[in-house]
């Protein structure tokens, strides 16, 4: 009779675990049938107004012909976010990827004539340090931080791949990304 108890339970054991695995990790085929749910969810609910406390500012067509094709310039988009700042919005959510950095033309000229300047050894702290402030004023990356900065209540998107790390971001960027509002206090 003991024999069969331990066995009951094993198969219990097994049902447990089986279960708790197809609710951590469910099937593609369970996961394709709750997306599909889901999107019925919302299909049944209608449109739902967001009411007046809510504006999205999208990039449409209109937008593509007047500024031209994406990716527009960073100096650009910080322009047009110093425009949406000048309205006081409550927060900016920028849902657009900054995943590598701009290098403006200026800031490659200036690369190239630090590298040149290394080679022939004529590079001392004090010329580095000049280069280095210049590469900073031309840096588009360094000019939209300021803007999200001056701003203060701004939060752009970032990617992190399952298991590593992401990306890296210019620092300039880095201190606007979600990590931002662990820091921030409300509003």
């Amino acid at each position: 009779m003991k024999k069969s108890h331990g066995v009951y339970w094993l198969i219990a054991l097994l049902i447990v675990l089986s279960a708790c695995y197809a609710v951590f990790q469910p099937p593609l085929f369970v996961q394709f049938l709750e997306n599909k749910a889901y999107d019925f969810r919302f299909l049944m609910r209608g449109a739902v107004d967001p009411g007046s406390e809510v504006v999205v500012v999208g990039i449409d067509e209109q937008s593509l012909d007047k500024l031209g094709r994406w990716p527009w310039p960073r100096i650009t988009q910080a322009k047009l976010l110093q425009a949406m700042a000048a309205q006081n919005p409550a927060v900016m959510g920028v849902d657009i990827m900054f995943s590598e950095a701009e290098v403006s033309q200026s800031e490659r000229s200036l690369q190239d004539i630090e590298s040149m300047l290394q080679k022939k050894g004529v590079l001392d702290a004090d010329l580095a340090h000049k280069i280095n402030v210049l590469k900073n004023a031309a840096s588009p990356d360094r000019f939209l931080g300021q803007v999200l900065a001056d701003y203060g209540h701004a939060v752009l998107a970032v990617a992190l791949p399952m298991g590593g790390e992401a990306k890296e971001m210019h620092d300039a960027l880095y201190d606007f990304t979600f990590t931002t509002l662990e820091k921030e206090e409300p509003f």
